[in-house]
């Protein structure tokens, strides 16, 4: 990826993480998370890794992470302009993209919760 087309996909992702950031259910973790608030790793990663922190059966966490990923699609589309978001509720998998740059956010369907409370940085 050049540096042109890495500088469109952080502008993206750094639009989206606040509008996910307000779904109090998720962290966000994984290579994302790390580079942008732990170390400066030579690469960024290209998608959003997300943990659902409520502890519940898999029926109610399944329910819970659709609804708030919807809300975050409809949010993103109502709030950043000329972009998609495709929602595959299954895969609890948003795919958003605009003309310039795509993203993934993707939340995780076997790890929920967390060992220490999560902690709010800022972007």
């Amino acid at each position: 990826m050049n540096y042109r087309n890495y500088k469109k996909q952080v502008k993206l992702l750094v639009d989206i993480l606040p509008i996910i950031g307000k779904e109090t259910c998720f962290a966000l973790h994984g290579g994302t998370a790390i580079n942008l608030f732990r170390s400066n790793m030579p690469r960024l990663s290209v998608d959003i890794d997300l943990t659902y922190l409520p502890i519940q059966d898999r029926e109610s966490s399944m329910q819970g992470i659709q609804e708030a990923l919807n809300h975050c699609k409809k949010q993103i589309e109502r709030s950043i302009a000329n972009t998609q978001v495709l929602f595959y509720t299954k895969e609890a998998k948003l795919f958003i993209s605009n003309k310039e740059a795509s993203i993934k956010v993707e939340v995780n369907l076997i790890k929920r919760g967390c060992f220490n409370l999560p902690t709010k940085r800022i972007l």
